[in-house]
């Protein structure tokens, strides 16, 4: 089916009508109102305010279940309004182009009374009438006396000269009675017609009218003269303004097409300089303008965003801070806005950094705000981060390898350092123990001393922190008497690690003790596995002994199991006979990188032979001086009126 359109014609300044539509193609007696589920419509560009001339109609749109359609275009037709001719006129034309004598023609002209054309440069006879292309100089005076109104049809866009003059002269551009020409340039509008205002002149002279000068060629149609006044139209368009959320509102302008304006226009809209981003009238009304034929055309005041800047300050926290809450800067507001007033959503400022993240620079960015009236940029800030000052402690004497305590680790630590392998973390200011500058053996006996207890300084020893690994440190079971000496190996069984350094305390029962020789030093030696180079510290503090075994060279000692150190024992001579148990507590064992497994204790036992010179049940104050006693089937030993156990520890 083809849907088509009706043409239509109407006239300037009239509403658009409704169009009919036109069908061709029905079938079975179908109609527009039973075909269609969507009728087609007819539109144009064209609107009441439109000029003369034609405008496409268009069809579109339509949805039929039975029908492809197609359109067809009409045509809107707008046609020139004619304004009434005023009343009263009176024809010039005649009297306007008669030439007077001796006048010459520039231009072929035309000579009403049929004598034929002029050529140029043809002098032209009295009482001839000029029309059409014409070049005339000096044509006749016309006393306009009482006359408002010429008015000239002829070809538009055509340029005229026309001198006028308040009184009358004679013939030429002369003033022979002190008056002054006025010179006029009208040009034909597009309606073809040119409108003089002639209050408060007399005389009119049409002087070398020129058809085509500064203009097109063309024709002058007709010269009349009305004693009404035709007022031509004009049309007063407001200028269409911008301007910044905030900014004072601009002075407003117009524009005048059409007739001179005669007054000055009202200007005024409604928005001002706390006026949200939008779109504002600008009204435009007659004010002093005493034009009739005035037309108004309203203008827009449009108000965009103003910039706004948003930025953060920038921040120094300490490692291990928390990120704090950024603090953001703007630099733009308008209208005392402020960040409570002007954001639908406030902007945030984010980093990366953590409260983990190490010593350095961040950004600090800002981004997500939405403002009504703020058109927004974005600057970063910097997050600095401070590495956290430990506060300097002081350094333990003796304390190598740093770990807060002082014992064969760091004897090992300090060797190392000594032999030019010195271990990761070693604490040159704590191993040099003696303060002259240097580390070496001078420092490494002053650590052993420490250890041993033999040194005032002060510094910290570890004792073991839980048992760990499969080492063993033992005695094997064996036998002696009261007042004997007697011989013993210290065996170091370690089938998982090799070690080279050891420390440990020794705990003896009552009446054991460990021998020293006629210098008072103890009666310990190196066993099998250590090496030339393996040295003994041995010292008795807080009733039991301190023993290290350390070397000075890098190698550990040999196999992993065996004698480590013999040491010479002396049973007391009033010793009580019988099972005996001491222990190894404490015990260290280094490996050459100065780390390694504690021990809290190994137990070994032996026995004290003899017969038991015994007192049956009796108190403590009844018996000998240092004799043994039994009670309850345990022997209990008297010394200087206090009870004790074989193992020298006091009855309670």
């Amino acid at each position: 089916m083809t849907v088509g359109v009706q043409d239509v014609t109407i006239t300037e300044g009239d509403a658009i009508p409704t169009f009919t539509l036109t069908y061709s193609g029905w079938k079975n007696s179908d109609t527009e109102a039973t075909a269609f589920t969507t009728k087609p419509t007819a539109t144009t560009t064209a609107t009441a305010t439109s000029t003369a001339g034609t405008y496409e109609i268009t069809v579109s749109g339509g949805i039929a279940k039975n029908y492809e359609l197609s359109y067809t275009k009409g045509t809107l037709t707008i046609l020139k309004k004619e304004e009434p001719e005023p009343t009263g006129l009176v024809d010039l034309s005649k009297d306007m182009f008669h030439v007077w004598d001796g006048c010459t023609a520039t231009s072929k002209v035309a000579d009403e009374d049929g004598g034929g054309a002029y050529n140029v440069g043809e002098t032209l006879s009295s009482g001839d009438v000029v029309y059409g292309d014409a070049y005339v100089n000096y044509t006749r005076y016309a006393d306009l006396t009482g006359y408002n109104t010429l008015l000239i049809t002829g070809t538009p866009g055509m340029e005229l000269r026309v001198l006028m003059n308040r009184l009358e002269v004679g013939n030429g551009g002369g003033d022979g009675n002190g008056g002054a020409w006025t010179e006029l340039n009208p040009v034909i509008g597009t309606d073809g017609t040119a409108v003089v205002d002639l209050s408060g002149y007399e005389f009119m002279h049409l002087n070398a009218i020129k058809l085509g000068w500064n203009s097109p060629e063309g024709i002058i149609g007709s010269l009349k003269v009305s004693k009404e006044i035709i007022e031509q139209p004009v049309t007063v368009t407001a200028n269409n303004l911008t301007m910044a959320y905030g900014d004072n509102v601009p002075a407003l302008t117009y524009k005048s097409e059409g007739a001179e304006l005669n007054g000055t226009p009202k200007l005024s809209t409604t928005a001002t300089k706390a006026s949200d981003v939008g779109t504002y009238p600008i009204k435009v009304e007659a004010g002093t303008v005493k034009n009739t034929k005035a037309t108004y055309v309203d203008g827009t005041l449009t108000i965009i965003k103003a910039s706004l800047t948003v930025g953060v300050q920038d921040v120094t926290i300490t490692e291990g801070d928390a990120i704090p809450t950024f603090t953001l800067t703007y630099s733009g507001w308008k209208n005392s806005d402020t960040e409570a007033t002007a954001f639908t959503t406030k902007p945030t400022a984010t980093t990366t950094a953590t409260a983990t993240s190490t010593a350095g620079t961040y950004e600090i960015t800002v981004s997500g705000g939405i403002a009504k009236n703020y058109e927004l940029s974005y600057t970063k800030g910097t997050l600095t981060i401070l590495k956290k000052e430990e506060p300097e402690q002081p350094k333990l004497a003796g304390d190598a390898n740093g770990d807060g305590t002082v014992n064969v680790f760091d004897v090992t630590a300090m060797v190392n350092y000594i032999l030019g392998s010195p271990n990761d973390g070693f604490v040159f200011e704590a191993a040099d123990v003696n303060g002259d500058g240097i580390v070496n053996v001078f420092d490494v006996t002053k650590v052993v001393n420490i250890i041993l207890g033999v040194d005032d300084s002060e510094a910290k020893t570890r004792k073991a922190e839980g048992q760990s690994g499969t080492d063993k440190l033992y005695i094997e079971d064996f036998e002696m008497e009261p007042g004997e000496e007697k011989e013993v190996t210290i065996l170091l069984d370690n089938p998982g690690a090799e070690y080279r350094d050891l420390q440990f305390d020794l705990y003896l029962p009552e009446g054991i003790t460990v021998v020293q020789d006629e210098d008072e030093e103890f009666m310990v030696d190196t066993g099998s596995r250590c090496t030339k180079k393996h040295t003994i510290g041995f010292s008795y503090t807080d009733g039991h002994y301190v023993c290290m075994l350390y070397s000075t060279a890098k190698t550990p000692l040999s196999s992993n199991s065996g004698d480590i150190l013999t040491i010479t024992l002396k049973a007391d001579d009033n010793v009580a006979p019988g099972a005996k148990t001491g222990s190894f507590r404490n015990v260290s064992l280094s490996k050459t990188d100065a780390t390694g497994p504690t021990y809290d204790e190994f137990s070994f036992g032996f026995t004290v032979k003899g017969e038991v010179d015994a007192i049956e049940d009796v108190d403590a104050e009844a018996a000998p001086a240092n004799k043994k006693i039994f009670r309850n089937g345990e022997i209990i030993i008297i010394r200087d009126g206090k009870e004790y156990d074989t193992n020298g520890k006091p009855v309670q």
